[in-house]
């Protein structure tokens, strides 16, 4: 089973370690402490981990935060990843920019 974790924020050194790259950060976290590392890739920089018997594509998308749908659309699509085990953090209350909707705790983004 494959999940995609898209950890969303900013390119650039001005936005390093600040609350509008807390998704970078969190991905950055979760590949680290699963031994994977992260290489440059199309639209994102991207890491794959082993979790519990599961595999994780962990993506940083090189997009800026209002353009991240598109390198998550590519990332799904690449790695035949069903949207139901996408999981992102875009380091807002809230949802992410690209969500139009908010139903049952989930949110339904456009890619």
């Amino acid at each position: 089973m494959k999940y995609l974790i898209a950890g969303l924020g900013n390119i650039g050194e001005e936005y390093k370690h600040t609350r509008h790259n807390i998704g970078f950060d969190v991905a950055d976290a979760f590949v680290a402490k699963h031994g994977g590392s992260f290489r440059s890739d199309r639209l994102a920089d991207v890491a794959e981990c082993k979790w519990k018997g599961k595999v994780f594509v962990v993506i940083k998308p090189t997009t800026y935060m209002n353009l991240s749908g598109k390198a998550v659309k590519y990332w799904l699509d690449k790695e035949k990843v069903p949207v139901e085990h996408l999981a992102g953090d875009h380091g807002r209350a809230g949802p992410a920019p690209e969500c139009t909707a908010v139903k049952a705790g989930r949110q339904r983004c456009r890619a």
